[in-house]
């Protein structure tokens, strides 16, 4: 069963630990832009360490964008994600490929951008980044866990505007045309980097394949405690003010 970390960007599946969108190495852009951002590889690596002691995982599955760079992956960019790697308390790490993750092949144990499967607890798990179409087999799965977004959820109140990071489950309709075959449920993963942004899908449209074709329903907002904070019109956003509630003992 998919469980969320109380307060972060991150979920496990029995014993693997899963999180999206590190984009490290983006403080590399932001100090070309003037900006003085420290190194973001060694703090992410101690945040994803705690995660994997206090979730009891043995492995790490990172859905897609690991490094930030689109276009390459320079010397700098290679020797930090060698360190990162070198840094975790497992060595069973795979990272599915995002839009980002450009030549990453040689530095890391590199799966498809169309995705993998994992099974547990009688259900079976399609983890895929979100950029791209998944294979069949992973579209075949129960569940779908997706990246990609960065979904945050807008606050407005008298005071001003604000977003925070936020979970998304939804459900997909059936539809043959992109071999999408009947209800799946679907967990859009926030991004555990802290520098990466992200899109208030309460007020923006959503990217990728299943946000940007008619495949999406029923989606909703959490907050990274679990609290739900409204329903989601995937099709038209708009603004929505909402309240925190109580904790749900499992929202997925």
């Amino acid at each position: 069963m998919l469980k969320i970390a109380f307060g972060e960007a991150a979920a496990s599946l029995g014993k693997t630990l899963i999180v999206a969108d590190l984009h490290l190495g983006i403080e590399l852009e932001l100090r070309a832009r003037g900006i003085n951002a420290r190194q973001q590889w060694h703090p992410c690596a101690v945040r994803i360490n705690k995660l994997l002691k206090k979730m009891k995982c043995g492995s790490l599955v990172i859905l897609g964008d690991a490094k930030h760079d689109v276009y390459g992956c320079d010397i700098e960019e290679r020797t930090m994600m060698r360190r990162f790697l070198d840094s975790l308390d497992t060595k069973d790490v795979r990272i599915i490929k995002g839009n980002h993750d450009s030549l990453l092949e040689g530095v890391a144990p590199i799966i498809p951008a169309t995705g993998m499967r994992i099974e547990d607890g009688g259900e079976s798990y399609g983890l895929f980044h979100g950029h791209a179409w998944p294979a069949k087999d992973v579209l075949a799965a129960d569940i779908f866990l997706m990246a990609h977004q960065h979904p945050m959820y807008e606050f407005k109140d008298k005071a001003g505007r604000w977003s925070e990071k936020c979970w998304i489950s939804a459900e997909t309709k059936a539809n043959k045309r992109f071999g999408v075959m009947g209800k799946r449920r679907v967990v859009v993963f926030p991004a555990f980097g802290i520098l990466s942004g992200g899109i208030r899908l309460n007020a923006e449209k959503g990217i990728g394949p299943f946000f940007e074709n008619p495949l999406l329903r029923k989606a909703t907002a959490f907050s990274l405690e679990g609290a739900p904070l409204g329903a989601l019109s995937v099709s038209r956003p708009k603004p929505y003010t909402v309240l925190y509630t109580s904790f749900p003992e499992d929202i997925f």
